[in-house]
């Protein structure tokens, strides 16, 4: 089922632009309204390419056009409040912490689009959410989860209605015509973001440095990260178009999991780079995370 591929896919690319983002965040963005400012812009980029390869019609229902737009501003707002996240915790911790709330999914989905789980997809759901937030207590100790947990469950909040409302128009109106304007309703919000940073004389300065520093080096990193993010959000919602929502939501889980292998795998090389893996707690941690691959793994079955 290519669903499947593409649904974990997803998370693996997301955990990969999760590292980079909190890197960028204190060093380029100094700020999560930049931040999001710039993965909203960036977010035309699909329209543009539709609409050169392919140009999609117009003619859908003009409440089904009001649904991808609103979807496409709100996944902007989450970005926002998945930045702020990104400044009070690690990578992983706040991957963690976007676990939590799918639980409610198989619910909304139920009344939204007529899906019906089975035992298994119910008991999977149970052990990652339960396990992604004892992952995100392990550093508790430093107030990590009192400082991130707000701002992170906002952002996964809007993750899930978007990926509630994504499915359910992409069951009356085809995948590429539903994301044309899912992509201007995020370049929407990122305009909206612009407008407010501009009332802000330091969020301001920050965009205006970005823009002064002409690095082509820095220019290609952005377009980079902006480009897997892109991608991600595609991979995800073209697995959301063609599987079950609760399912696909269930398979994200695995970011925490992915953000932690790949910081083990790359710490040595660079340390700074990759703090996930420099938690006093990485042995709970990566049970934790098994344990979620576990979860996962029990409810697609």
């Amino acid at each position: 089922m290519s669903w499947i591929f593409l649904a974990l896919l997803a998370p693996l690319i997301s955990a990969i632009v999760n590292i980079f983002d909190d890197n960028l965040l204190g060093k380029i963005y100094k700020g999560a309204l930049v931040a999001a400012v710039i993965s909203g812009l960036f977010g035309i980029l699909p329209a543009i390419f539709i609409l050169l390869l392919r140009p999609a019609s117009i003619n859908a229902p003009g409440y089904l056009i009001g649904l991808s737009l609103l979807s496409g501003i709100l996944v902007v707002f989450a970005f926002y409040a998945y930045f702020k996240g990104l400044e009070k915790a690690d990578p992983s911790v706040v991957a963690a912490l976007l676990c939590i709330t799918p639980a409610v999914i198989p619910f909304v989905a139920y009344f939204a689009v007529g899906e019906r789980l089975t035992i298994n997809a119910v008991l999977g759901f149970s052990i990652v959410i339960v396990a992604a937030f004892l992952f995100s207590l392990a550093d508790v100790h430093k107030l990590i989860i009192s400082k991130a947990m707000v701002p992170a469950l906002i952002a996964a909040a809007l993750f899930d209605t978007v990926a509630i409302t994504n499915k359910f128009v992409y069951t009356k109106i085809d995948f590429i015509n539903a994301y044309l304007y899912f992509s201007i309703g995020m370049f929407i919000a990122g305009l909206i973001l612009l407008l407010v940073s501009l009332k802000k004389q330091s969020t301001k300065q920050n965009l205006w440095d970005i823009v002064q520093k002409r690095s082509p080096v820095l220019i290609l990193l952005l377009m980079l990260v902006e480009a897997l993010a892109l991608l991600a959000e595609l991979a995800r919602n073209k697995a959301l178009s063609l599987g079950d929502v609760s399912l696909v939501a269930g398979l994200q889980n695995l970011q925490p999991f992915y953000v932690l292998i790949i910081s083990l795998l790359f710490f040595p090389f660079y340390p700074k780079v990759f703090r996930s893996a420099q938690s006093v707690n990485l042995l709970p941690k990566l049970l934790l995370a098994l344990a979620m691959c576990f979860g996962v793994f029990v409810a697609v079955k």
